[in-house]
């Protein structure tokens, strides 16, 4: 199996191409093969693990070709959240980005019965794939992802303002992390983030996470105030829910105006 000559996507650790149509691999850049590489690795057995799921990426095994090696994935026809809520966010209607609400939280609490902590959620990590008539996400990205019982830890973390400053990568981080991936869901934007900002005035990388870090140890969060599920995000940052399945269950009350 051959890549085809064109680079789908290049992300700060790793480079997918296509391989053929509908499928695409996932290999680390050569430079960082020697500090990065075991992260193939703990993927690899960590989607051996969760097996096949709607909310999880569609996983094909570990290509161990002498011209590129890598992990096998079918292709989401609508690539990840982040890129699909920047091209089409004014077309997203409510009961779609509920639907996604939902969804999110499915895959994590599916991975998460399995021992399995993500530890790097962020809409950039869940793809929007079309199936028959609708469009459904699949959790992706478990290079970074921890599973005490299989053995292995990819020591990721998540950026703010998906990250609950705690350096320990437990069933919380992956919590707190949906509450904002939520937020973006909703709103279109990050927590913390305006859309009343021209590209010339936003923040830069480093500007952003700092002050988005200086106001998480204060305890100030996002106004959420007549946002849809609002309540359910703030309670995922502030720390109120245990697991996953208490935030699907007050989701379905929310979804059924029992909230």
């Amino acid at each position: 199996m051959r890549a085809i000559a064109v680079k789908e996507y290049i992300g700060s650790t790793a480079a997918f191409f296509a391989v053929e149509e509908g499928m695409i691999i996932k290999s680390i850049h050569p430079k960082l093969a020697e500090t990065e590489g075991y992260k193939l690795l703990v993927e690899d057995k960590i989607l051996k693990s969760l097996g096949e799921h709607p909310r999880i990426v569609k996983y094909r095994g570990y290509q161990n070709d002498s011209e590129l090696k890598g992990l096998l994935f079918l292709e989401a026809s609508h690539g990840d959240l982040q890129h699909y809520i920047d091209q089409n966010n004014d077309k997203i209607d409510i009961p779609m980005r509920k639907k996604w609400c939902l969804q999110a939280t499915e895959a994590i609490q599916y991975i998460h019965s399995k021992g399995v902590i993500h530890s790097d959620l962020r809409p950039e990590n869940y793809l929007v794939h079309r199936s028959l008539n609708s469009l459904d996400l699949q959790l992706c990205d478990f290079g970074g992802s921890m599973c005490r019982d299989l053995g292995v830890d990819g020591r990721g973390l998540p950026d703010p303002p998906f990250w609950n400053l705690s350096w320990e990568s437990t069933v919380g981080t992956d919590i707190f992390s949906l509450g904002s991936i939520f937020y973006t869901i909703m709103t279109g934007l990050w927590p913390y983030k305006t859309s009343h900002l021209t590209k010339e005035e936003e923040e830069d990388k480093w500007q952003f996470e700092d002050r988005v870090i200086a106001l998480l140890e204060r305890g100030i969060y996002p106004d959420v105030g007549g946002i849809i599920g609002g309540t359910i995000m703030m309670q995922c940052w502030k720390k109120q829910y245990h697991n996953a399945d208490d935030i699907l269950e007050a989701q379905l009350k929310l979804s059924q105006g029992l909230t």
